[in-house]
């Protein structure tokens, strides 16, 4: 996504309003490897520069946190701002050059009453946007992204050099324009391309003067905020304009708000990197997992070939003399038979070695045929625990909520990177002793568990429910185990009925069938994955996933 010019300057007056009213101080300061966000009073504001991701809005504490915590890493001008600015207080912003640039003004009292005064730069072009920290004589201390000399020859971008902004736009002043052309659009300083473009594409439909006033509204949108909307097109474009336009949506009348597309995108982007995570280990362990067994049935087909290796190490004893040093293979035949037969060798060994070599892998066979029932078991388990990773991935992917994805991750995460796949280690005593991913609701008295994963379904149901507690899961497709603890009134079964449904593969369907039975009803399936049961004496409800959005509060 991109903010406009036009945009940055109506928001940069918004922003200029509440610093120059508040003085707010920064209390906190957290970063991430391509955003910054600053904490004032309630609300943090915070400033992007990922090429998918470019902008400035306000941000509330849950949505930083879940930030924080999925960053892949954290920009070392975090903690040069926290060393220069935390505890300071911001008094103003406004737009530079009538473009993508927000300029905030900060100071920090540093001792004997001293105010010392900073300059916050937030260049919003992308896909290259910057944030700058200056001093009061508008030097640059420290920045987001360095730019030599050598890769900008019309600034650089280095600390200790002074600021100096992009290019200017040369265009036509709107004040002065007193008739609107076609091509003027195009040329008109602090009107970005993409609003020129749509203007281009509807001109026919309203006259000169027309557009004219729409582009002073614009203009004059944060003295009368109430004349423009704020729009983002398809490609995040995010602009404003008394008409809405139809290639784009309308993101209401406020700018601050409508800022806050930016901080929706950020999470859309956070939440793919966590399914991205959490799909990559999985499949990890899946190849892990075929890998075992594919050694698993190579013990089970030489059990069939136990008989040949005998022979093929009897064959090699009866005919030492014949075999020539480091020879790879050899053609050789029994004394009662004119059958040949090939045998390789290894060069490296002595024929007796050989020999002795088939006469360990017809031993390993022999063993193998005694456990054969034992082995097929394990590829049982096997298959079984890799159906269950793949409804993982599944379930995963239906988790909306950034924060719940997130804990559902690393507590897979954990749990397979510890080598506890496809075992039930829930009692086991070690490092790793959090509790499995899952959610609690409180409604009407009753306690309701939701499990977020195969772990977090397995401890919600065996680990956690008496057995006179009921048990919700969706019919026939993959999704969360529900436990309803204490008060089971028809409004409560209702509503963990729609949390099964919503935290199901059905959550998108209109009705789903959830089934529900009290836990002594619920059986472990033995010999398959941790999370697979049965059960019996169901009640079928056929509910609405949506019904979860409007009940229960989380514990």
């Amino acid at each position: 996504m991109s903010f406009s010019p036009e945009y940055i300057y109506s928001l940069s007056c918004e922003l200029d309003k509440i610093l120059k009213a508040k003085n707010p101080r920064i209390s906190k300061i957290e970063g991430g490897d391509s955003w910054i966000a600053l904490c004032i009073g309630a609300s943090w504001l915070l400033f992007s520069w990922g090429s998918r991701t470019n902008g400035v809005c306000i941000a509330t504490e849950k949505e930083i946190s879940i930030l924080k915590k999925s960053a892949p890493a954290r920009t070392p001008l975090v903690e040069f701002l926290r060393s220069h600015i935390l505890r300071g207080q911001l008094t103003g912003a406004s737009q530079l050059q009538n473009d993508r640039i927000i300029r905030i003004e900060a100071n920090r009292l540093v001792g004997a009453g001293f105010l010392k005064n900073h300059y916050i730069i937030f260049e919003a072009m992308e896909p290259n946007g910057n944030l700058l920290l200056l001093d009061e004589n508008h030097s640059i201390m420290e920045l987001a992204r360095h730019a030599s000399p050598d890769e900008n020859r019309y600034r650089a971008l280095l600390p200790g050099h002074i600021y100096v902004p992009p290019p200017p736009f040369e265009g036509l002043d709107l004040a002065e324009i007193k008739s609107l052309e076609f091509e003027h659009v195009r040329a008109i300083k602090g009107i970005g391309k993409q609003l020129a473009e749509l203007i281009r594409n509807h001109w026919g439909e309203k006259s000169d003067s027309d557009w004219l006033s729409i582009l002073r509204a614009i203009k004059c949108a944060p003295q009368n905020s109430s004349d423009c909307y704020y729009q983002v097109n398809e490609k995040g474009y995010l602009t404003l304009s008394p008409m809405i336009f139809d290639e784009c949506v309308c993101l209401g009348k406020d700018a601050l708000e409508a800022s806050r597309f930016l901080i929706s995108c950020l999470l859309k982007l956070t939440r793919s990197r966590l399914l991205s995570s959490g799909f990559k280990i999985i499949d990890k362990t899946v190849r892990s997992k075929q890998r075992h067994k594919e050694g698993i049935e190579t013990q089970i087909s030489r059990v069939d070939a136990a008989d040949d290796f005998k022979l093929r190490g009897q064959l090699i004893l009866e005919h030492i003399p014949e075999i020539q040093p480091r020879a790879k293979k050899v053609v050789l035949s029994a004394w009662d038979s004119d059958v040949e037969i090939e045998i390789t060798l290894d060069p490296e060994l002595s024929a007796a070695k050989n020999a002795e070599r088939y006469f360990n892998k017809y031993r390993k066979a022999q063993a193998n045929e005694k456990k054969l029932d034992e082995l097929y078991s394990e590829i049982n388990s096997i298959d079984q625990f890799i159906n269950e990773l793949t409804e993982q991935k599944e379930l995963l992917s239906l988790i909306d909520d950034v924060a719940e994805l997130e804990y559902a991750v690393k507590d897979m995460s954990d749990w397979l990177s510890h080598g506890k796949a496809g075992k039930n280690n829930d009692n086991k005593k070690g490092k790793n002793n959090k509790l499995p991913a899952h959610l609690r609701y409180e409604m009407g008295g009753a306690l309701i568990l939701v499990g977020l994963n195969a772990r977090g379904n397995r401890f919600v149901t065996f680990k956690q429910a008496a057995s006179n507690d009921l048990w919700l899961h969706a019919h026939d497709i993959p999704g969360s185990h529900v436990i309803i603890k204490g008060n089971s009134s028809e409004e409560v079964i209702e509503f963990a009925a729609s949390l099964a449904a919503y935290y199901s593969k059905g959550k998108n369907s209109l009705k789903v069938q959830v089934d529900c039975t009290q836990r002594k009803n619920v059986r472990s399936i033995p010999g398959s994955a941790i999370a697979h049961v049965t059960y019996s004496n169901p009640r079928a409800l056929f509910v609405s996933p949506r019904n979860k959005l409007i009940g229960g509060v989380v514990t």
